[in-house]
């Protein structure tokens, strides 16, 4: 049976201080069913819809570009973050594109081939040109180098998962850490070579972010952010009236994204 919350994700829910923080609605733009959301270091928000496209639109909600990929697969997620480069990836056809600042692909619908992983369950861009894989088959963690197109590290998570049912959907790399999120267990810490280090009991997530030096996700309408270097936690209410799937800081503003729409709020 999948443990649904963890006793460090109760406590979390329960004990961490709940900031008393003002959003300003600024502006509300139409997106039609947002599957997988992304910042780069500059401000500006990635989304992927169901329709495939990927659209960039800068700080104030403005759409820079749009990219409509030639296949009809759903994105499973999208990476802007620790370069210029965008990696989309789609799980389903085990495919992944890389993409510049304005959307034009530098590699497009690059299969992940069965020497490469046996079933990439989850991808994220990493720095220096490698892409990380979680290799459903192998049941590994791979950085695989754009370069070279070889396999840099490979480490087993047999150990470290043990027998237990494990539901891994999702990851990023941040501060020269990677994060593999398991909905089950929680979420699994490396360093930038794959050694593991911890695991952050914050189970039963799909999607989390970074925002400075705090770790945040959104669940009940509210922003749960811990700090992972002090781990204080804190919590951020959110407008009521609304179902949020995602949130993502930028700046001194917070986009939240509904089934619809894209919301931006001034945070003070």
């Amino acid at each position: 049976m999948r443990k649904i919350l963890l006793p460090a994700l109760i406590i979390l829910l329960t004990c961490a201080s709940t900031i008393a923080q003002q959003l300003t609605l600024l502006k509300e733009t139409n997106i039609a069913n947002p599957v997988a959301v992304s910042a780069d270091r500059y401000g500006n928000i990635i989304v992927g819809d169901a329709k495939g496209n990927v659209h960039k639109y800068d700080s104030t909600g403005v759409l820079l570009q749009t990219f409509s990929s030639p296949n009809t697969a759903t994105i499973s997620s999208i990476e802007a973050w620790p370069s210029l480069q965008i990696l989309i990836f789609y799980r389903d056809i085990q495919q992944f594109s890389v993409l510049n600042r304005f959307l034009t692909p530098t590699l497009l619908s690059a299969p992940i081939h069965q020497e490469v992983a046996g079933f990439a369950r989850a991808a994220t861009l990493g720095s220096q040109e490698n892409i990380w894989l979680f290799d459903d088959i192998e049941l590994s963690l791979k950085k695989y180098n754009l370069a070279t197109r070889k396999i840099d590290t490979n480490t087993p998570l047999s150990l470290i998962l043990g027998d237990s049912e494990y539901a891994v959907n999702f990851m990023r790399e941040y501060q020269n850490n990677l994060y593999l999120n398991d909905r089950n267990s929680g979420i699994l810490v490396f360093d930038n070579l794959g050694n593991y280090k911890k695991n952050l009991h914050f189970a039963d997530l799909t999607y989390f972010s970074f925002f400075e030096n705090e770790l945040y996700f959104t669940k009940d309408n509210t922003i749960y952010l811990f700090n992972l270097y002090t781990l204080s936690e804190r919590q951020i209410k959110l407008p009521v009236g609304a179902s949020y799937k995602y949130s993502l800081f930028a700046g001194a503003k917070l986009f939240l994204f509904t089934h619809k729409a894209m919301r931006i709020y001034l945070v003070k």
